[in-house]
């Protein structure tokens, strides 16, 4: 075989299944051209609310890999506030069943992140905390002084309470 026998496909004969009334991409497909019998390598369907953005992608290859899905969720003003992987039941992942979470749960007016919180292994019994400060300059900031410079840490503390203190080279 030459060439690249990889294919995505949304759809055949002038119609594209793959995509909805409004061209966003519903269903997604990788197949190795030629092959026989079908191979496929990936699929995927993705939901979507009102505002277009996306709620969910569902993993659907022949053989899924389990805990590879992904759910979103948005905010009032549509900025995602949470992400959790992990296998969708009834068009969604729940925290306590997702194998990986992400939560923005303090955004402010310019979006910034006044809180983000991370599961990395799902469940979410064992958060990571990071908390942060920004100033009128929208520099992250425990003052308002902008005789110094801007501080250059964020801070948090995982569930467990042990400190966890990320330092930021601000001049690199």
């Amino acid at each position: 075989m030459s060439g690249n026998p990889f294919v995505l496909t949304y759809g055949t004969g002038g119609t594209y299944a793959g995509l909805d009334r409004f061209g966003r991409i519903v269903k997604q497909k990788w197949e190795i051209k030629g092959a026989s019998p079908e191979s496929i390598l990936d699929r995927y369907e993705y939901a979507y609310d009102r505002m277009s953005s996306r709620k969910s992608r569902d993993v659907t290859p022949t053989s899924p890999p389990s805990g590879k899905d992904e759910y979103y969720v948005y905010d009032g003003l549509h900025r995602l506030e949470k992400y959790n992987r992990g296998d969708l039941a009834g068009g969604e992942i729940e925290d306590g069943d997702a194998d990986f979470n992400q939560h923005w749960s303090e955004l402010e007016s310019l979006g910034n992140w006044r809180q983000f919180k991370w599961d990395s292994d799902g469940g979410a019994d064992s958060w990571t905390t990071q908390s942060r400060k920004h100033n009128t300059a929208n520099e992250i900031d425990n003052d308002d002084n902008h005789g110094n410079a801007p501080v250059d840490t964020i801070t948090g503390t995982r569930q467990d309470e042990l400190p966890v203190r990320m330092w930021l080279e601000s001049k690199q």
